[in-house]
């Protein structure tokens, strides 16, 4: 029995004394690393039959896979608009998706922004000549179909042609007015080598009783303000077809009017063409003390949440009469709710039926 106690009290001193002897090696090597930081990521769900994946933020963009109803995907990236979505798939193929498609378990705007944000356009004709310059005088280098996308570089002086880049990489220009852009022609960089001509800009007076502000040249556009008979307000640009003006108030409030209902100070074809062709995100705001959000466009549907009133939502898509719009919340909650408890920026006609 003494045999064995000394033998335990050996080997408890030896491995006090291995334990000792390593810590000074283990605090050499100083703190753990922390966890590495990720970004935001989410997952979603495809809810139509058959999803594009493309190479791309837009119907430009090649497809690299099909994905099916059900098939659920990592949410990593978005565009700016946040109208398409970066996802990885299971296998670790990584594509865009059209964020319309999705059923999220997040917000599709609080994933990072992954596209290069270049200002882009879609092709709205048939077959659109690339030419070497800005002019029909300079030979055709490439064409690109209807429906295409490219990406903006510059614009000659008068913002008559475009310069773009085809998503093979090749580069030439376009007319301006057989392209859809995302952001106003004006806004580009002058480079086709000439000196752009200072902005026009002038006043007008309101030639109505009250007239409505808006957020764009339309009346499918939200309105921003009211003004009145009398007032004057600064001219600071036009659509392209020069039926709606864009406007400066006094107190800073800029919006679109009717120009048939201004008393013009200069001819509205003068003023430069600032319109955003891209259509608006269509959203709504809840005009009623509470809305539920149901699983279906009717009252026969269950309840899954509700939303108070001042609240945005997004509108994804309608029923085919137009009574119940599909929407999703802040959150990326999606579902159903009553459209007349809805003030849209949008006419709820222009959304795609969905149920």
């Amino acid at each position: 029995m003494d045999i064995y106690r000394r033998w335990l009290r050996f080997a408890v001193i030896v491995v006090l004394a291995l334990f000792f002897l390593s810590v000074p090696n283990v605090l050499a090597m100083g703190p753990l690393p922390s966890a590495p930081l990720y970004s935001v990521t989410g997952t979603g769900i495809v809810n139509t039959g058959a999803l594009n994946v493309r190479s791309g933020p837009g119907v430009g963009f090649s497809v690299v896979a099909t994905l099916l109803n059900g098939q659920s995907v990592t949410l990593i990236g978005r565009n700016a608009h946040s109208s398409w979505v970066q996802i990885r798939t299971s296998t670790g193929l990584q594509g865009w998706v059209n964020a319309r498609f999705l059923l999220s378990n997040i917000a599709i705007p609080s994933l990072p922004i992954t596209d290069a944000g270049t200002p882009t356009a879609v092709v709205t004709t048939g077959v659109l000549n690339v030419r070497s310059g800005p002019g029909v005088s300079f030979g055709v280098v490439t064409v690109a179909y209807q429906g295409h996308i490219v990406n903006l570089l510059g614009r000659n002086a008068a913002a008559s042609w475009v310069k773009v880049q085809l998503p093979t990489g090749a580069q030439g220009w376009v007319n301006a007015t057989l392209v859809q852009a995302s952001v106003p022609i004006n806004s580009l960089a002058v480079v086709d080598g000439s000196t752009p001509a200072p902005p026009v800009t002038g006043t007008a007076v309101v030639a109505t009783g009250a007239l409505n502000v808006r957020s764009g040249p339309g009346v499918s556009y939200s309105v921003v303000t009211v003004i009145s008979y009398g007032q004057t307000v600064t001219l600071i640009g036009r659509n392209s077809n020069a039926t709606w003006a864009q406007i400066r108030l006094a107190n800073g409030t800029v919006g679109w009017v009717n120009a048939s209902l201004l008393q013009l100070s200069v001819a509205l074809s003068s003023l430069p063409v600032t319109e955003t062709s891209a259509a608006p995100t269509p959203t709504a705001v809840v005009n009623t003390w509470a809305l539920n959000v149901r699983n279906g466009p009717g009252v026969g549907f269950a309840v899954l949440t509700s939303v108070s009133q001042g609240q945005q939502v997004t509108l994804l898509g309608r029923n085919s009469a137009g009574s119940w719009v599909q929407v999703r919340l802040a959150n990326g909650f999606v579902g159903w709710v009553n459209a007349a408890f809805l003030q849209t920026n949008v006419a709820i006609s222009t959304l795609p039926v969905t149920g």
